[in-house]
């Protein structure tokens, strides 16, 4: 199972749209832990501040994006400002922890500017690479 994290409105559901033109189905309402290890053929996504609770061999990739512009999006979503030191706690330990110094990055800037470029830290997840780095139109 192919794991993909990040903050809310970092980019990952761009991600994860990537990932399905490549091949891969997305899942969800699964439980993750009970998904089969070494199975690249799914992927779902898992909030950020539980990715310490993931148990099992699972491919992991976090969205990185400006932590400011995240929590603009947040707020204009919400109509109210988000609990921003909980993240920010959340991140700072994440990145303690083994699974993140492991995992892929992918930075949701140099998505939108360079898939291609992008995405090819990840090519060996992805069936139908060429399909997956195709520009969407509005971009």
């Amino acid at each position: 199972m192919i794991i993909v994290s990040g903050i809310p409105f970092s980019g990952y559901s761009l991600l994860l749209e990537k990932l399905e033109k490549g091949g891969i189905e997305i899942v969800s309402g699964i439980t993750i832990n009970n998904a089969i290890e070494g199975d690249n053929t799914k992927a779902a996504y898992m909030p950020v501040c539980q990715i310490s609770h993931l148990t099992g061999n699972h491919e992991v990739i976090f969205v990185i994006r400006n932590l400011d512009e995240c929590f603009k999006l947040m707020a204009n979503k919400m109509k109210k400002e988000p609990h921003r030191r909980a993240f920010e706690v959340c991140i700072v330990n994440l990145q303690k922890q083994f699974v993140f110094k492991f995992a892929n990055k992918i930075y949701y800037k140099e998505l939108l500017k360079n898939p291609k470029k992008e995405l090819k830290k990840i090519e060996h997840l992805i069936p139908d690479f060429k399909k997956a780095t195709k520009k969407r139109w509005f971009f």
